[in-house]
């Protein structure tokens, strides 16, 4: 999936497996075990208390990410992929989400 908003000039690709019943790494989709989950630890000790970060893996690149990626959840029920506090969240990026249908 490939999204451009060129309104706030930010692009977000994403490469999605078909979904599983198991917990999956919010970044890379890698399926999460007790052996591959993040802890987060001391300056990030805050984050293990953020819900919408609860399925991360400790992949270098994924706790980098958990790090500056906004902590919200959009009104539809999906995460925000946009960056930590910024002020305007991006729109779903979920290519299914109800919030894609166009009104009539």
């Amino acid at each position: 999936i490939f999204v451009a908003d060129l309104t706030q000039c930010k692009t977000f690709i994403t490469f999605k497996q078909l979904k599983s019943d198991k917990a999956s790494c919010r970044f890379c989709d890698r399926t999460l075990t007790d052996k591959n989950r993040a802890v987060f630890e001391g300056k990030d000790e805050g984050l293990s208390k953020v819900e919408t970060l609860s399925n991360v893996c400790n992949d270098d690149f994924c706790m980098e990410s958990a790090r500056t990626v906004c902590q919200k959840r959009l009104p539809c029920g999906h995460l925000c992929c946009g960056i930590k506090d910024e002020e305007t969240c991006l729109p779903c990026l979920e290519a299914d989400c109800e919030a894609h249908a166009e009104v009539e």
